[in-house]
């Protein structure tokens, strides 16, 4: 294949110690503080308090990761069976973003309803945030790999070259996180002209 883009960059941006600080949890990172900004950002423009946005927000973020590993533990149940302490490791590899967006939803509309807050004037708020956090953190995905597509020859195909990428080295496949960031600055141009 003469035409592909070659991604040899190392998963793991650097170690603390040994804690290792990869591309993928900073761009999480990166994607929960977009998650917050924007909703903020829109309720000062819209006159609502900010404060709802300060509030609902650690429910929504513990809720996500709490979702995102049970959902992951779920999908691999047979060997979590075998090794269930293992479950408890949030920090080691083995989230599901569809559990992230499950469990921080649920968390947020659950404390919106306690809080007394308008769920629906909150998702309002949330929806043009999510979908713009979605892009950020998929850009993790597409250093590290870990949600290449099928083999495929168009000249846009991905090859991973880095021995620690999660994808198999020198496989030609669809770069799926490019496309699922393209759709969400779409959705996220679509909802904020709504």
């Amino acid at each position: 294949m003469l035409l592909a883009i070659n991604i040899g960059i190392d998963p793991i941006l650097f170690h603390l110690g040994s804690l290792a600080i990869g591309w993928h949890g900073l761009m999480v990172f990166l994607a929960v503080v977009v998650a917050i900004a924007v909703p903020l950002w829109l309720a000062r423009g819209q006159g609502i308090p900010r404060e709802m946005v300060y509030n609902i927000a650690p429910w929504a973020i513990v809720g996500g990761i709490v979702g995102a590993r049970l959902v992951h533990v779920l999908d691999n149940l047979s060997y979590y069976t075998q090794h269930a302490i293992e479950i408890l490791k949030f920090w080691e590899p083995g989230l599901s973003i569809f559990g992230a967006i499950l469990g921080g939803t649920l968390a947020g509309v659950i404390a919106a309803m306690v809080m007394g807050y308008a769920v629906g004037r909150l998702a309002d708020l949330a929806a043009p945030g999510l979908i713009l956090a979605q892009a950020v953190g998929r850009i993790g995905c597409a250093i590290n790999g870990d949600a290449y597509g099928t083999a495929t020859s168009l000249p846009w195909a991905f090859i991973y070259t880095h021995p620690d990428a999660s994808a198999p080295i020198g496989f030609p496949g669809h770069p799926v996180p490019v496309y699922e960031i393209l759709w969400d600055l779409v959705v996220f141009a679509i909802i904020c002209r709504l």
